[in-house]
């Protein structure tokens, strides 16, 4: 655990234990973790995907808590500016439906219904996305396949062929 210079596993530590700690009900403890990851990912800055995903956990922990609501906010307003920053489709859903969540639960429903409406885009950009790979994958696998039918065939016509130059090599000896 702790005692690793290893960085990612001292990140890698810090999130588990968050998880545990949330599991475990005890959320401030959590966030105590979630932090404490962010800290070495701001420190490091070599994962935004995870760090933007930290800052949602923590966001998540904050809002359960009934933190500031600013300070809840802000951390979902980093995991957002991060995840646009590097594109990142499921994390920018994720902070969406959390963002909407928490307007909801403070009653601004305009605000709510505007961040689920955005959730909802990049959910069913993934899906689309998910579904074109799978249909992609399914044709180059019937594709390959279809050739490896057409090689046997060839295989066979070219075996029969030779059989029947044999056949023909064996009464033309007998003959003789």
């Amino acid at each position: 655990g702790l005692q690793s210079s290893d960085e990612a596993r001292i990140i890698h530590y810090y999130t588990n234990s968050a998880l545990i700690a949330s599991d475990q009900k005890n959320k401030k403890k959590a966030i105590e973790y979630e932090l404490k990851a962010i800290a070495l990912l701001e420190k490091n800055n070599k994962n935004q995907a995870m760090l933007a995903r930290r800052y949602i956990s923590v966001g998540m922990g904050s809002a359960t808590l009934k933190e500031d609501s600013s300070t809840t906010i802000g951390y979902f307003n980093k995991a957002e500016e991060l995840s646009k920053l590097i594109s990142d489709k499921f994390n920018l859903r994720d902070v969406y439906l959390q963002l909407a969540s928490f307007y909801k639960k403070h009653n601004d429903f305009a605000k709510a219904y505007d961040l689920y409406s955005k959730h909802i885009i990049y959910r069913d950009s993934i899906i689309k996305n998910n579904t074109a790979s799978s249909i992609a994958d399914l044709e180059k696998k019937y594709q390959t396949e279809k050739k490896d039918k057409e090689i046997i065939e060839l295989n066979t016509a070219q075996r029969i062929k030779e059989l029947q130059i044999e056949k023909q090599n064996a009464l033309l000896a007998g003959n003789l």
